[in-house]
C-alpha cells in the first residue's frame, strides 16, 4: 500500500464508493480504442484464435488454413502521465512459424457439431483446438481435445514439411522458439486435451479426458499431467475419472469442450462434482483446497446450457463462479465461505443474461472487480459486464465490443481483437476507487476558508463565495443576511456541547441550498435539508489521534483551520489544519505527548499527512458527492465519529443536561447512528471492506461504546458475512479485538454468530475463533467452554450411515487425486516398502470405504470439529531461519534453533498445557485426542514406557546387587546413558515452557527420576558406595514416576488425578497440621528435656520430640507414660489431641471425601486432560520441525463418528444445564429482597427436595 502511494498513478487497492442504488445507464459507456502501428509480415493469415501469455507480455495467434503461428510482443511507448494514467501499447511481431521447420497443413478450425443425444438436434460450431503461450514466448503449443463420447480418431497436426524418421503427427504440438523446431517427444505428441502453462511457465499441464470410464468395462484412466518445460518430462500425473464421470451427464460437445477448457485455472483445477458443488484442486500435490456449494436456486451444472465459468482472483484467496443463469458467486477458497452473489441482492435472476454465452471470466487486479463477457447466438455481439465482489452487482457495461475478444489474463484493462492478419489491442475503462491525485491549483476553486476564533462564530456561505448569514457581525448589523435566525440551516447546532462560544461555519454545496457543509472545532458534517423533510446527516468527520505513550491512549484534534475547494469536475475538498494541544484538556488522563501524534491509519478519502511539528499536522479531505450513501468512507468516519459523540457525553455531562443542549446532542447521535444502521440493512457488503486493515465493524468495537455495541448487535442478528480476518498474517479479527479491550458482550455475540453460522458450514467460520482461542480461554473461560459445547457433535451431513467403528471413532479426511510420478531406483523401492503401510491408512482413513459386516455395523453419524487449523503448528519464524545461512557453523545452529522452535505451540498444545480440565470432556475435544493417539501418540508413548521400563529394571539390580560387579556396571552405564536423554528432554521442556515448568508435579517428578539416578550410577562407577538416603530417594523416585507413566491408561489415570487433586485441596490444611506438629514438639521438647531417667528421653532433642508428636496423630502416645502426673504437659497433650486429631484431621477427611467426590464425576475430563499433555508433550519433544508439516498427522480438520443416541443425550444434558442456569438467575433476581414474595424460601427448598428425589428414581408421595 506504501508503494502504491508513492506511485500516484497506480491502482489504491480500496473499493469504489459505488452506490447501489445509482441506476446504470449501459448506451453512455464507450470503449477506447488505442491507435496501434504494426509492423509488416511475410505472409498473409487469417487468425483463427489468439491467446496470451500468463504474465501478459506476449500475444500467439494461430490461423489454421495457413498453418501458421506467430508470436507478438506487447511494448509500451511514450510516457506515463501522472494526470492521464494511461500508457500506449502496441504490439509487434517477435517470431512466426517457418515452412521448413514448424509450419503445419492447412485444416478447418470451426466445425459445426449436434448434441450426442438425439433429442438434441441443433448444431453448434466450436472447435476442439486448444492453445496456450508460455512466457517470453519461449514455447507456444496447440492441443487437440478428445472427449469420451468421440468415436471416431481427431484429425492430427501435421508438419508441412516433417523431417526424416520423426513421427509426423501431433495430438500436441509444442514449439520451442529459440530452435524454430518442435518437441519431438512421442509420449507427449500422443496426449490430447486442454492445456495450459503455469504462472512462472516452469510446468506445461494436459487435462487428458479421453477415455470413457462412465461405461467403459477396461480399467481406462484419464490423467492430468504436469510436465517440466526444463526437460519436458513428466513431473506427476493426476489422476481425474471423476471428472470424467460427471463430464457425461453434459449432452454437447461445445459445453464438454468448455468445461474441460474452463477447469485449468492458475495452479489449480477445478471441476463440479454435483449440480450444487464445485471442487478445488492443487496442481502441486493433488490435495482438495476447498469444496463450494452454490447458492439457493442456482445450479454448477446445467445439461441445457453453457457450463459455469470460474476464475482465481489474483492473491488465490477467492473464486468467482458465473454459471449459465447469469449469476455471480463469490466464494472464499478457505473453505468455500460465500462471500456475495448477485441472487442475494435482487432474490431473483437477472433474465437478460440467462440466454447469452457465456465466454469468459476473470479478475482485475486490484482483485476487487470481476469482467464477464458473453456473447448472442450467433457471437456477432460481444457483451462485457463489470462487477463490484462486495454486492455483486454490476458497474459498467459495455455492449459494443468487437467480437473475439480476449482480455488480458492478469486483470489489465486491456483486450485483443482479431480480424484477419493482425490482431489489435483495446483498452476499456474499468471502475476504479478514489484516487490521490495532485491536482494543479488551476484546476481548483476557493470557495471559502475557516479559522477558529476563540469566542465563537457562526458564518454560512453559497456555492458561490456569497456571504449569507454571519452572526457576531463584522459590522454590528445583520441586515446584510439573507438568512433568517430561524432558519434550519442556522439553527443547526453542529457542536451542541460548545454552549458559550458555538462555532460554525456553513458553505451551500448546490444552488438550491439542500446540501450544506458545516466546519465546526471538532468535526466536519455534510447535513441534507429538503423540504418538508427534517434535517438529515450525510457525512461526519472528526479525526482521532494516537498518542505514542505507553500504553497509548486516543485523543481528539481539533480544527484550526480550513480550506474548502471545488474542482472542475464538481468534487469538492476541505484542506484541514489540526492540531493536537500540549497539554490536551480533553483527555481524561492529562498527559503530556513528547512525541509527534501518530494518525489512526485513515480512509481512503484522506490525503498524505503532512506533519508541521509535534502536535500540529495538514492534510485534505475528499468530501462524498451529492448521492453517494454506505460507502466505506461514510459508515467508518461515522463509526469513529460516533466514539467521539459517547467520549464527548461522558465528559461534557453537566452542559449536555441541558433540555435544548440535550435534544441538540441527541439529534446528532441519533444521525450519527442511522447512517451505519443503513448501511448495515442497505448496504451490508460495506462491512466486508478492509482499507489499512481495518473494517467498520472493528472500527465500531474499537469506539468502545454502549451505542456502538447496539449496532454490533444489530448487525449480527442480520447473519451477514463479515470478516474472519483484518491482516495477512490470519491474526487480527473483530473477535482478537473485543478480548483485547475487554468487551464481554460483544465477545459473546461474536461467538454466538460463529456458532450459528457454523451450523451452515461447520468448516470455516470458527476459523477466527482458533488463533484468540488462547485469549478467548484466559479472559473469558466459561465463554470457552460453551463454544467448546456448542461446536461439539456438530454433523457434517444430516444422513446416517452404518459403521463398525467405535464411538468418538476420530480420522481425518486427506482428499486428494491420485497421484503418479515417473521414480527413480529407490523411489520405487521405497514405494514397495511403504506400500503396505500406505494402503492401510488409506483404508483406515477412508472410513465410508471400508467394507462392513452387517452383523456388527450400527448407525452413526459423521460428525468434524470445526476448529480449521487447530492442531497445526505455525511455520518457523523468519527470525530463526536467517541465522542458520549466516552462522559459520550451521549445523550446530540448526540444532539451537531446534530447541528455541520448542516454545512455538499449536493451538491444541497451548490448550492441553494451560488449559481447564472441564474442557477436555467435550466431545470435540476429545475426538481430537483420540485421533492423536490412534495415529502416532500411543505408538510412540508405548515406545518411552518400554524404555523406561529398561531404565528403572536396570537401575534396581545395580542398587540391589551388594558387590560390586560387571553387571552393577553395565547396569549404571546403561542409567547414565538413557537418563542423560531424559535430562536433554527435560532441558528443552524448560525452555519451552519457561516459568510454567516448576509448577508441573509431572515435571518436577520427571526430572527427579533422571538426576538421582544419574548421581547414584556416577558414584557406582568412581567405586564411590552412595548414601542410603541418596539411594532410596532415588528409588523412591524411580517407582513414583513409573506409576506415572501408566497415567495413560484410564483405570490408573483416573486415581492419580484425584491424588494430585487432594493434594490441592487439602494443602493449605496439612500445613496448619504441620505448623501444629511442629510447635507442640518444640513445646513438650522444652518442658520435658531436663526430667532425670528415661522419663524424657524421648523429647530430649527435638528431632525425637518432633517424631513422637507426630505418632500422637495417630494414637500412639507411649512416650509420655512416665509423664501422666504433670498437669502442664497433659494440658498441653489435650490441647494437641482437640485441635489436630479432633478438628483438623476431620476436616482433612471432609475435603478428601469432597474432593474425591467432585472427581468422580470429572474422572474422564482429568483422564482425557492427561492424555493431551502426554500426546502435547511427544509432538514438541520427539518431532522436529519438518515432521510436524505431516499433513496425515497435523490436519486442518477432523472427523469422527458419533451414534444419534450419544449425540441427543448429549444435547438434552446440554440444554438441562441451560435451563438449570437460567432457573438459578431468575431465582437470584427473585430473592432480591425488593422483590422476593413471602413464603417462597419454603417452596423453592420442596420443588429442590422433590426434584432430587425423583432424579434417584424416588416416588412423592400425596399429603
Amino acid at each position: 500500500m506504501e508503494e502504491s502511494q508513492e506511485k500516484k498513478y497506480s491502482l489504491i487497492q480500496t473499493p469504489s464508493s459505488f452506490n447501489s442504488d445509482d441506476e446504470i445507464d449501459v448506451n453512455t459507456n464507450v470503449v477506447e480504442m488505442e491507435p496501434l502501428d504494426y509492423s509488416s509480415l511475410p505472409f498473409k493469415q487469417v487468425i483463427d484464435v489468439v491467446t496470451f501469455s500468463p504474465n501478459g507480455e506476449h500475444i500467439a495467434t494461430y490461423a489454421s488454413k495457413e498453418g501458421k503461428l506467430v508470436i507478438w510482443q506487447v511494448k509500451s511507448r511514450g510516457l506515463l502521465y501522472e494526470e492521464e494514467e494511461r500508457t500506449i501499447d502496441k504490439i509487434e511481431p517477435l517470431w512466426h512459424s517457418n515452412p521448413n521447420t514448424t509450419d503445419l497443413k492447412p485444416r478447418e478450425y470451426w466445425e459445426y457439431r449436434k448434441s450426442f443425444v438425439s433429442s438434441f438436434t441443433q448444431k453448434l460450431r466450436m472447435t476442439n483446438i486448444d492453445f496456450a503461450l508460455s512466457n517470453d514466448g519461449k514455447y507456444v503449443a496447440l492441443s487437440l481435445i478428445k472427449l469420451p463420447q468421440d468415436e471416431d480418431d481427431l484429425t492430427a497436426f501435421e508438419l508441412l514439411h516433417p523431417p526424416p524418421h520423426k513421427a509426423t503427427k501431433f495430438y500436441t504440438f509444442i514449439v520451442k522458439t529459440s530452435r524454430d523446431r518442435p518437441i519431438f517427444r512421442r509420449y507427449l505428441m500422443r496426449l490430447t486435451g486442454a492445456i495450459k502453462f503455469t504462472e512462472n511457465s516452469e510446468s506445461f499441464v494436459v487435462c487428458n479426458v479421453e477415455n470413457n470410464n462412465f461405461t467403459s468395462i477396461t480399467n481406462e484412466i484419464n490423467f492430468i499431467y504436469v510436465i517440466s518445460t526444463d526437460n519436458w518430462k513428466i513431473r506427476h500425473k493426476l489422476v481425474i475419472n471423476n471428472f470424467t464421470d460427471t463430464l457425461q451427464v453434459i449432452p454437447h460437445p461445445w459445453s464438454q469442450i468448455n468445461t474441460v477448457k474452463n477447469s485449468l485455472l492458475p495452479g489449480h483445477f477445478i471441476f463440479v462434482e454435483q449440480w450444487d458443488t464445485a471442487l478445488l484442486w492443487s496442481l502441486s500435490t493433488g490435495q482438495l483446497v476447498s469444496r463450494f456449494k452454490c447458492v439457493q436456486n442456482d445450479s454448477f451444472l446445467d445439461a441445457d446450457a453453457s457450463p459455469t465459468l470460474f476464475a482465481l482472483s489474483h492473491n488465490q484467496q477467492m473464486l468467482a463462479a458465473w454459471t449459465s443463469k447469469g449469476i455471480l458467486t463469490i466464494f472464499l477458497c478457505e473453505g468455500g465461505l460465500v462471500f456475495a452473489s448477485s441472487l442475494h441482492n435482487i432474490n431473483k435472476i437477472d433474465k437478460s443474461l440467462t440466454h447469452l454465452n457465456k465466454l469468459e471470466i476473470h479478475w482485475l487486479e486490484d482483485d476487487e472487480h470481476v469482467v464477464t463477457t458473453c456473447s448472442n447466438g450467433t457471437d456477432s455481439e460481444i457483451y462485457v459486464q463489470m462487477w463490484d465482489i462486495y454486492t455483486c452487482q454490476i458497474v459498467k457495461k459495455f455492449n459494443n465490443v468487437q467480437s473475439s475478444c480476449l482480455f488480458e489474463p492478469n486483470g489489465k484493462n486491456i483486450y485483443v481483437t482479431f480480424k484477419d492478419d493482425l490482431p489489435k489491442l483495446h483498452r476499456i475503462e474499468t471502475p476504479r476507487s478514489y484516487q490521490i491525485k495532485n491536482k494543479n491549483i488551476s484546476k481548483q476553486q476557493i470557495i471559502g476558508k475557516h479559522h477558529f476564533l476563540g469566542s465563537g462564530f457562526n458564518k454560512i456561505f453559497d456555492y458561490s463565495k456569497e456571504l449569507l448569514y454571519e452572526h457576531p457581525s463584522v459590522h454590528g448589523s445583520r441586515n446584510v443576511s439573507k438568512l433568517q435566525d430561524d432558519d434550519p440551516i442556522v439553527e443547526l447546532r453542529i457542536e451542541p456541547w460548545l454552549i458559550y462560544a458555538p462555532i460554525k461555519t456553513g458553505f451551500c454545496l448546490d444552488p438550491n441550498r439542500e446540501r450544506v457543509l458545516f466546519i465546526g472545532h471538532y468535526t466536519v458534517q455534510i447535513w441534507i435539508f429538503k423540504n418538508d423533510e427534517p434535517p438529515r446527516l450525510q457525512f461526519i468527520w472528526c479525526r482521532p489521534v494516537k498518542s505514542k505513550d505507553k500504553p497509548p491512549r486516543m485523543i481528539y484534534a481539533t480544527i484550526e483551520d480550513a480550506t474548502l475547494r471545488k474542482f472542475d469536475d464538481g468534487r469538492y475538498v476541505v484542506s484541514l489544519r489540526c492540531q493536537v494541544n500540549e497539554q490536551d484538556q480533553r483527555s481524561p488522563s492529562k498527559s503530556n505527548i513528547h512525541q509527534p501524534p501518530e494518525l489512526s491509519k485513515p480512509p481512503v478519502r484522506l490525503m498524505t499527512v503532512i506533519v508541521e511539528s509535534e502536535n500540529i499536522f495538514k492534510f485534505d479531505l475528499w468530501l462524498p458527492d451529492e448521492n453517494e450513501s454506505g460507502t466505506f468512507d461514510i459508515v467508518s468516519n461515522a463509526a469513529s465519529s460516533l466514539g467521539f459523540l459517547a467520549y464527548i457525553e461522558r465528559l461534557n455531562w453537566i452542559q449536555i443536561s441541558s433540555q435544548s443542549i440535550r435534544d441538540h446532542f441527541r439529534k446528532l447521535l441519533t444521525q450519527c447512528q442511522t447512517i451505519i444502521y443503513d448501511a448495515i440493512h442497505k448496504h451490508s457488503h460495506v462491512f466486508n471492506h478492509i482499507v489499512e486493515g481495518q473494517s467498520p465493524l472493528e472500527i465500531l468495537i474499537k469506539v468502545d461504546c454502549s451505542y456502538a455495541d447496539k449496532l454490533i448487535k444489530e448487525h449480527l442478528k442480520t447473519d451477514k458475512h463479515i470478516p474472519r480476518f483484518h491482516d495477512p498474517d490470519r491474526t487480527k479479527s473483530a473477535l482478537s479485538r473485543a478480548i483485547n479491550l475487554g468487551k464481554t458482550e460483544v465477545v459473546h455475540l461474536l461467538l454466538d454468530y460463529y456458532c450459528r453460522r457454523c451450523e451452515e458450514n461447520p468448516i470455516s467460520w470458527t476459523i477466527t475463533v482458533v488463533p484468540a482461542f488462547a485469549s478467548l480461554r484466559t479472559v473469558y473461560p466459561d465463554f470457552a467452554l460453551e463454544f467448546m459445547r456448542r461446536i461439539s457433535y456438530l454433523p457434517v451431513r444430516d444422513d446416517i450411515i452404518r459403521t463398525d467403528q467405535e464411538e468418538n471413532y476420530a480420522y481425518a479426511k486427506l482428499e486428494e487425486l491420485e497421484r503418479e510420478a515417473e521414480e527413480n531406483l529407490w523411489q520405487r523401492l521405497m514405494t514397495w516398502w511403504s506400500k503396505s503401510e500406505k494402503e492401510f491408512d488409506r483404508q483406515l482413513e477412508s472410513a465410508t470405504e471400508l467394507v462392513r459386516i452387517p452383523h456388527k455395523t450400527h448407525p452413526a453419524r459423521e460428525c468434524v470439529v470445526p476448529l480449521p487449523d487447530f492442531t497445526i503448528y505455525k511455520p518457523t519464524p523468519k527470525s530463526l531461519q536467517k541465522p542458520v545461512e549466516t552462522s559459520k557453523f550451521p549445523f550446530l545452529r540448526r540444532i539451537w534453533n531446534y530447541m528455541l522452535y520448542r516454545k512455538h505451540k499449536s493451538p491444541f498444545v497451548e490448550e492441553a498445557i494451560s488449559g481447564r480440565y472441564e474442557m477436555f470432556g467435550e466431545p470435540a475435544i476429545e475426538a481430537i485426542i483420540n485421533f492423536k493417539w490412534r495415529k502416532f501418540a500411543r505408538l510412540r508413548a508405548f515406545f518411552m514406557l518400554t524404555v523406561y521400563i529398561f531404565y528403572a529394571v536396570a537401575f534396581l539390580i545395580g542398587v540391589s546387587i551388594k558387590d560390586d560387579t560387571i553387571i552393577r556396571k553395565i547396569s549404571m552405564i546403561v542409567v547414565i546413558f538413557i537418563g542423560s536423554a531424559y535430562f536433554g528432554l527435560e532441558l528443552m521442556q524448560m525452555m519451552g515452557q519457561l516459568g510454567s515448568y516448576v509448577l508441573s508435579p509431572y515435571n518436577l517428578l520427571d526430572l527427579a527420576r533422571s538426576v538421582f539416578p544419574m548421581v547414584v550410577a556416577g558414584q557406582y562407577l568412581r567405586n564411590i558406595p552412595p548414601s542410603e538416603g541418596l539411594r532410596g530417594t532415588a528409588m523412591m523416585f524411580v517407582y513414583l514416576n513409573f506409576i506415572l507413566q501408566l497415567r495413560m491408561f484410564r483405570n490408573i489415570g483416573v486415581p492419580i488425578f484425584i491424588i494430585f487433586q487432594i493434594f490441592r485441596k487439602v494443602f493449605w490444611v496439612i500445613v496448619i497440621l504441620g505448623g501444629m506438629v511442629f510447635a507442640f514438639a518444640h513445646i513438650l521438647h522444652i518442658l520435658i528435656r531436663d526430667e532425670p531417667d528415661e522419663s524424657g528421653s524421648d523429647f530430649s532433642k527435638y528431632s525425637t520430640s518432633l517424631v513422637s508428636v507426630y505418632l500422637f496423630l495417630v494414637g500412639e502416645f507411649g512416650s509420655i507414660d512416665n509423664l501422666k502426673e504433670k498437669a502442664t504437659i497433659i494440658i498441653m497433650i489435650i490441647v494437641f489431641i482437640f485441635v489436630s486429631t479432633i478438628v483438623l484431621l476431620n476436616v482433612l477427611i471432609a475435603l478428601m471425601s469432597d474432593v474425591v467426590t467432585e472427581t468422580k464425576l470429572s474422572g474422564k475430563q482429568a483422564w482425557l486432560k492427561q492424555k493431551a499433555e502426554i500426546i502435547a508433550e511427544l509432538e514438541m519433544y520427539t518431532f522436529i520441525p519438518g515432521q510436524r508439516k505431516r499433513k496425515d498427522y497435523f490436519p486442518s480438520l477432523i472427523y469422527y463418528f458419533a451414534t444419534p443416541d450419544s449425540i441427543k443425550r448429549y444435547k438434552q444434558i446440554y440444554k438441562g444445564e441451560e435451563k438449570e442456569e437460567e432457573e438459578e438467575k431468575q431465582l437470584d433476581d427473585i430473592n432480591h429482597p425488593l422483590q422476593k414474595p413471602e413464603g417462597l424460601d419454603d417452596i423453592t427448598e420442596v420443588k429442590r427436595a422433590s426434584t432430587r428425589k425423583l432424579q434417584r428414581g424416588g416416588t412423592l408421595k400425596l399429603i
